[in-house]
């Protein structure tokens, strides 16, 4: 379940593109699809299960708090069990 994107201050908009936000009380598995858009981001969660990001047929266990270069391919976030999500692509330059 995804929260509505809260609105990016003036002041950060040079460096953050969006913010999206997810969470969930839901015990059973979710896979979130994030499609390529060739930012790098910024993710935190929490959950109490592992939280697997798949690349094509690739899959790793994430730490809770991740930088990931920019995004060439779609990818999926798999989480099982209540979450909170925050993904937060920036902008890839500064003013």
């Amino acid at each position: 379940m995804s929260r509505p994107n809260p609105k990016i201050p003036k002041d950060l908009q040079y460096i953050a593109k969006d913010i999206f936000i997810f969470e969930s009380m839901n015990s059973k598995k979710e896979v979130l699809p994030f499609f390529a858009d060739g930012f790098p981001g910024l993710v935190f969660f929490h959950s109490n299960a592992p939280v697997k990001v798949i690349v094509g047929k690739l899959s790793k266990i994430m730490d809770p708090v991740f930088i990931y270069g920019q995004t060439l391919e779609p990818i999926q976030i798999e989480i099982e069990g209540p979450y909170f999500f925050f993904d937060g692509p920036t902008v890839p330059k500064f003013c």
